[in-house]
């Protein structure tokens, strides 16, 4: 009993057992995130610790997970004593499933300054997209300048690789503007009917290079005649901007000398994309799948290109999921209108 109160009291993460919205004890984590001392907070409501708004609607939120025995989480910004708030992870825990609960575990992550990290990444991700924009102009004219101009050969090569170039570059920045506006709900989204057969053929052209030194395959399965038309409902740029990711990840993540297949096949009103490898998302990420940042052991990785791939699924009314186990792998399924 000891043992389990040490742990209880040293732990980083801030605790509340509340029975009935009564708060009945918390740990020294809280007393310092919210500046109240264990007696001050015994007996209180907990909307009064959590907001009356916060509380109110993580009880909504939460109540049928809570009844089954599941936890439940949700961000928030809370108060402290002072004044200041903080932002903050709340998960809870029924003690006990059912409709009335003996009483309810709730854990407290303070996520302040993981906040503020993102939100520098996201405004210096801005600052770039601005700054880039006007010198990238200057040299793509340059370019076509030089283009029409009297060339050598070897000069016209290289200048065609300066505009090659550029051109992925303006891109780049398109699409990281175009899922700025998404995010912020400013995109008007353009469907038309997209082929995605040659548009998947396309992408997996780009990773021909890294399938070879891998040693994998890279297969298309699209369900019966090869000749027959596979659309969806979407703005090409986009889809091939979530496509491309997936791809890519999928033939990062698949060991050497294995496989990456895409399966393309019709339900209904929907167009299905699977794409499947036999590499096993981490277990660490697997709650936070397409959480923006949400990686775990990829050199270099960001969780960047699965977060912006299910922002452009659910903005065209479709969805992305995923199944991973050590048995059959990794699929992920992409859902989108079919055209």
């Amino acid at each position: 009993m000891a043992e389990q109160s040490a742990i209880f009291e040293n732990t980083l993460v801030g605790i509340l057992y509340a029975r009935e919205d009564a708060i009945v004890r918390v740990n020294h984590a809280m007393e310092t995130m919210f500046g109240l001392n264990r007696n001050e907070m015994a007996g209180l409501s907990v909307d009064v610790i959590f907001g009356k708004k916060n509380y109110a609607r993580l009880m909504e939120l939460a109540q049928e997970a809570l009844e089954r025995g599941d936890s439940y989480s949700m961000e928030a910004c809370l108060p402290r004593r002072d004044g200041r708030t903080f932002y903050a992870r709340i998960t809870g825990k029924a003690i006990e499933a059912g409709p009335q609960p003996k009483g309810v575990i709730w854990l407290v992550d303070d996520i302040d300054e993981e906040k503020r990290i993102q939100r520098l990444r996201e405004d210096t991700e801005r600052i770039m997209r601005h700054d880039l924009k006007a010198p990238l102009q200057g040299v793509l004219g340059a370019a076509d300048l030089l283009m029409d101009r009297p060339l050598d050969k070897t000069s016209r090569s290289l200048v065609d690789i300066i505009n090659c170039s550029g051109k992925q570059i303006q891109e780049t920045i398109d699409n990281s503007l175009d899922l700025f506006r998404i995010e912020e709900g400013l995109h008007r989204l353009q469907p038309q009917k997209v082929d995605l057969i040659p548009l998947l053929r396309k992408i997996s052209r780009r990773f021909e290079a890294t399938i070879r030194d891998k040693r994998l395959s890279l297969s298309l399965d699209e369900e019966g005649d090869s000749a027959t038309s596979r659309p969806a409902l979407g703005e090409p740029r986009l889809l091939e901007n979530m496509f491309g990711n997936l791809i890519k990840n999928a033939v990062e993540a698949s060991p050497e000398g294995g496989g990456v297949t895409v399966a393309l096949r019709a339900e209904g009103g929907t167009m299905v994309t699977e794409i499947h490898n036999a590499g096993v998302i981490p277990e660490d990420i697997r709650d936070r799948f397409g959480e923006r940042y949400a990686t775990s052991g990829k050199a270099g990785g960001s969780g960047l290109g699965a977060y912006s791939a299910r922002l452009i699924a659910v903005a065209h009314g479709g969805s992305l999921d995923f199944t991973t186990s050590e048995q059959e792998g990794t699929t992920l399924i992409v859902s989108l209108p079919r055209g």
